[in-house]
């Protein structure tokens, strides 16, 4: 049906008369939105010092009562604060997942929550779900555990003692940086040479200097112009690699698929 928007509103299909400014629709049902509250399809009259709102579908006075996850519950004496569905002081209690838990001289006076228990985090630490007391020294979680970051190293969640100033992790095992490099997870010495330079290949450790890497297998550095040629190397200035294989370079020579063709015996129309 046709309806004048000045005068009237329309609510889910039902025309009704705008009485004032602030007619507005809930569901199916005009109301003053000045006056009342839309509370989840339930028109209810604001208390009339508005300080106020819906909780599911009642109105509540926000002075005198919170909405706690949908419930209503009404303030306490203390400092009134929601945990999950309930009422909670915080001045006195803490709230851990949901749950309430009273404060007292071993959470107070840094409260912390750990998994659903309260804990004193001045001194302990929670980690993973785990409380542990605080050491002396400077204390951090490593997985479930708890370490010294001075003299242990945590390495895939499990804590070891550093037996070096330059320690590092391999996977889950501990090495000195200084002395080992960690290959592909395979800890290796490293090389001493005065004109060595350490790099991976694959798991093994070789020089760069001499060495070259092709596939993860170590190759001898084949002149100035050196290229790899599936899993060995190769003087590019001497060879040419076709499907991983050398052949002797030659000014007519050229690859041709997997094969090497000259082109004084013909053209490669295949690749």
């Amino acid at each position: 049906a046709k309806y004048n928007s000045y005068k009237h509103i329309c609510c889910n299909g039902h025309v009704f008369k705008r009485d004032t400014v602030t007619t507005a629709c809930c569901n199916n049902l005009a109301y003053d939105s000045h006056t009342h509250e839309c509370c989840d399809g339930v028109v209810a009259a604001k208390h009339h010092d508005n300080h106020g709102g819906c909780c599911g579908k009642q109105v509540y006075n926000s002075d005198s009562h919170l909405c706690c996850s949908g419930v209503l519950q009404k303030r306490g004496k203390g400092v009134s604060v929601c945990c999950g569905t309930n009422l909670q002081d915080a001045a006195t209690q803490v709230c851990c997942n949901g749950r309430i838990q009273d404060k007292n001289d071993e959470t107070s006076p840094g409260v912390g929550c750990c998994g659903g228990v309260a804990y004193n985090s001045e001194s302990h630490i929670c980690c993973t779900g785990v409380i542990h007391p605080k050491g002396k020294g400077n204390t951090d979680c490593c997985g479930f555990d708890v370490m010294d970051v001075n003299s242990e190293i945590c390495c895939r969640g499990k804590p070891h003692v550093k037996t070096s100033k330059h320690m590092s992790c391999c996977n889950e095992e501990p090495y000195d940086s200084d002395s080992h490099i960690c290959c592909n997870g395979v800890i290796n010495p490293t090389l001493t040479g005065e004109n060595d330079v350490n790099a991976c290949c694959g798991s093994l450790v070789y020089n760069v200097n001499d060495k070259v890497c092709c596939q993860n297998s170590i190759q001898p550095r084949n002149g100035l112009n050196w290229a790899c040629c599936g899993t060995t190397s190769y003087d590019t200035n001497e060879n040419i690699c076709c499907a991983d294989k050398t052949h002797t370079r030659d000014a007519h020579k050229v690859c041709c698929g997997k094969e090497v063709i000259n082109l004084k015996d013909g053209v490669c129309c295949t690749g």
